[in-house]
């Protein structure tokens, strides 16, 4: 624990000018960048006439955006905790035939409930913005955000390709690298008002 501590101490010393007075984002912007057009997630594929029920038609369903950032304001300054549930399924049977055979597009079989994705926007979202997408740094991101690709696409200028492999680099970390992930974003949130 002390090894720990103070790796996540020098870690977060070396991302201070990133992480540092962190805020939360309101959920009304994180609405705007929400993707309302994606699916709500499998639990909810089979309730409109076979299609995959949209975030935009869950959100009307519960009474139209206001109402829906009311809920979502009424959840954060509750003491409930959802726990977070995630889902994996065969993609086949939740996309089109059409979506799932391109190519170019890397499709995961785990998908986060979409509350619990929200949430996570609300919280890492102001700090995700702050990482240079070509530092080659950014802390608790996904191997699969726009670094890999901003990335590649510099890649395609150059004569010599080497291959590797990064699947092993997501949702694969032990949960005490998780802890100290977490720990790091939390010092960010040391000034925050809330």
């Amino acid at each position: 624990d002390d090894k720990e501590d103070e790796i996540t101490k020098a870690v977060y010393n070396q991302l201070r000018p990133i992480l540092e007075n962190s805020i939360l984002m309101s959920p009304e912007e994180v609405l705007k960048k929400w993707h309302i057009a994606y699916s709500w997630g499998f639990p909810y594929r089979f309730l409109d006439d076979n299609e995959n029920m949209s975030r935009r038609k869950v959100i009307h369903r519960m009474g139209g955006r206001q109402v829906f950032l009311k809920k979502i304001r009424q959840y954060l300054e509750s003491d409930i905790a959802i726990p977070s549930v995630s889902h994996v399924f065969l993609k086949n049977e939740v996309l089109k035939l059409s979506k799932v055979e391109i190519e170019e597009k890397i499709r995961s079989i785990i998908a986060m409930d979409p509350l619990t994705y929200f949430n996570g926007m609300l919280v890492n979202g102001y700090q995700n913005k702050n990482f240079d997408p070509m530092n080659g740094c950014a802390i608790g991101m996904s191997s699969a955000h726009a670094i890999p690709l901003l990335i590649f696409e510099q890649h395609r200028s150059y004569k010599v390709h080497l291959q590797m492999d990064i699947t092993s680099m997501d949702s694969t970390m032990s949960y005490n690298y998780m802890r100290m992930l977490m720990k790091i974003r939390m010092l960010g949130y040391a000034n925050h008002p809330q």
